[in-house]
């Protein structure tokens, strides 16, 4: 979905590029560039915004007051990239490429309309994350959770690998930590298995973390009800892909970090 200033659907293709510019703006984001070009709004030949170097809205987009039903924008050719977008100020490259893509007009809960895209012939969306960005996301979480338990951490290292080449979906990974507890110092490693499914959800599982002496010990026992919590709940990606379009050949891959990757189509084009 794309926020649209104002709740009227503007009537040329440059008040349209100024709306959703506006309507990013409301969100603080920072199109870098966006255009829109075309003899119509329903005829564009291309939709085009740059978010690069913005930071990601903590509460996400405004949800719609109703789903539209007529096709108000249609574009032969959609792209949406950010390298980087930072999310709780982690740097993700973002880049979404769609052809012949429809959106409707949809009233908003406050504040905007919204763009919601309907539909698209075909598409691609992929999120890349490097090993240095994957490393800093996961040390604060360790962090902030460890210092609750009186544990510091002085330095960790993140390992990643894909278990078969013929397993596009799934990834192991293992955490190591070098921790203070009072006066000893150990080394703790957290193992686990990811795996991202045609739904877009995210699953964890086989966490662990091994460690030697009484460290070790209390690092695993502290943990254990946070694994358990990380693995009932799979972490969505569904908002990346608006429901009405089929996902398909969803993977993993590991080349110099981690991408996963994703094709979407209309479900009616199936």
């Amino acid at each position: 979905m794309l926020p649209l200033h104002g709740s009227h659907l503007p009537s040329s293709p440059d008040e349209l590029a100024k709306a959703i510019a506006q309507g990013l703006q409301s969100l603080r984001l920072t199109p870098h560039q966006l255009s829109a070009t075309g003899p119509r709004i329903d005829q564009l030949d291309i939709l085009s915004i740059d978010l690069s170097r913005s930071d990601a809205p903590t509460d996400g987009l405004p949800h719609p007051a109703q789903s539209g039903t007529s096709m108000a924008v249609r574009t032969k050719e959609l792209r949406i990239i950010a390298k980087p977008i930072y999310i709780d100020g982690v740097p993700l490259d973002m880049d979404l490429h769609a052809t012949d893509a429809e959106f409707s007009h949809d009233p908003a809960t406050v504040g905007c309309s919204l763009l919601s895209l309907r539909g698209a012939g075909a598409g691609q969306i992929s999120i890349h994350a490097t090993m240095q960005a994957l490393e800093q996301m996961a040390r604060r979480k360790v962090t902030s959770t460890a210092a609750k338990q009186g544990l510091e951490v002085k330095s960790t290292r993140l390992q990643i690998t894909q278990p078969e080449p013929s397993d596009a979906k799934s990834l192991h990974f293992s955490l190591t930590i070098e921790a203070k507890m009072f006066v000893m110092v150990a080394a703790l490693v957290i193992h686990g298995r990811m795996h991202l499914d045609d739904q877009l959800d995210l699953h964890l599982s086989e966490l662990r973390c091994e460690g030697e002496g009484m460290t070790g010990s209390a690092a695993n026992a502290m943990l254990r009800p946070r694994f358990d919590a990380l693995e009932a709940r799979p972490f969505s990606l569904k908002s990346l892909v608006p429901d009405s379009l089929a996902v398909r050949d969803v993977r993993i891959d590991t080349v110099d970090g981690l991408t996963a990757s994703a094709i979407f189509g209309s479900r009616a084009s199936r």
